[in-house]
């Protein structure tokens, strides 16, 4: 687990928490509204609402398997003992096969994280394969869950489990003091144990376009963004990843790969 400061970070195959503060860096600092149709577990909001010197005025949180975790985060009133010392397999079969709960939908992200799935359900079963512990491994967790839930109680955004087409369609008047920031699905990256489904992505472009305000989205560099968004600002980041080592089959499961931010400003 990265050491935690005053931004929590919450680690999953596709997430932006390693490149949040990047991300940011080109966004505007005054902010009226502030809304991510597929906002994970929204590392880029959490890194922009505790960096100094960006104000947001409102913002709305879209995201159709994620908005329970954050309603579980705003509703939870106890003092995060489930959270376990370690993740092994018996943990995670554990919560994988335990009733609803809001401290199921808590722990989600720690066990599924480290059994190398987005979360418990996207496979029949999983092998994590080995036990997972680190000095303070409980503490430091709660610690994480504890700044969430205040970031959260005191930004109080809007959350949703809409479908992104939906929620994109109701984002009402909209202008240049507006920001939309947008992390969809890699293009032609679909893995069902680890990721969102793929969507439309040329339908997804043809929208983002029509609308007036600041938008910035994020995908690995493929020829369907560039062509259609030709005429739009490009930033790109190399880093390296796990994940997509892993679905290309190297050795060492990692690979460099180009993060690419598209804006129109």
């Amino acid at each position: 687990m990265p050491p935690i400061g005053k931004t929590p970070t919450w680690s999953y195959h596709g997430s932006k928490s390693t490149i949040a503060k990047w991300i940011i860096g080109y966004m505007p600092k005054n902010i009226r509204t502030y809304s991510e149709p597929f906002a994970g577990r929204a590392n880029v909001y959490f890194r922009l609402v505790t960096t100094s010197g960006y104000t947001v005025s409102q913002s709305f949180l879209n995201d159709k398997f994620n908005a329970d975790w954050y309603k579980a985060i705003f509703e939870y009133k106890g003092n995060w003992d489930f959270i376990p010392d370690i993740v092994n397999q018996d943990i995670f079969e554990k919560w994988k096969d335990s009733p609803d709960s809001i401290e199921r939908t808590l722990i989600e992200p720690i066990v599924s994280y480290h059994s190398n799935r987005y979360n418990m359900n996207s496979a029949a079963s999983s092998d994590v394969g080995s036990t997972f512990y680190s000095p303070n491994f409980a503490a430091n967790w709660k610690k994480k869950y504890i700044l969430t839930q205040d970031i959260l109680l005191k930004n109080n955004p809007t959350i949703s489990a809409l479908d992104y087409l939906e929620f994109l369609g109701g984002l009402g008047d909209l202008s240049t003091t507006d920001v939309v920031y947008l992390d969809p699905p890699y293009v032609a990256w679909y893995d069902e144990k680890r990721t969102y489904p793929n969507i439309d992505h040329t339908k997804l472009l043809s929208i983002i376009k029509t609308l007036p305000c600041k938008i910035l989205i994020s995908n690995y560099y493929n020829e369907l963004y560039a062509k259609n968004l030709s005429n739009w600002r490009l930033e790109i980041k190399e880093r390296v990843s796990a994940a997509k080592g892993r679905q290309l089959g190297h050795a060492n499961g990692r690979t460099k790969v180009q993060e690419c931010l598209w804006m129109n400003f």
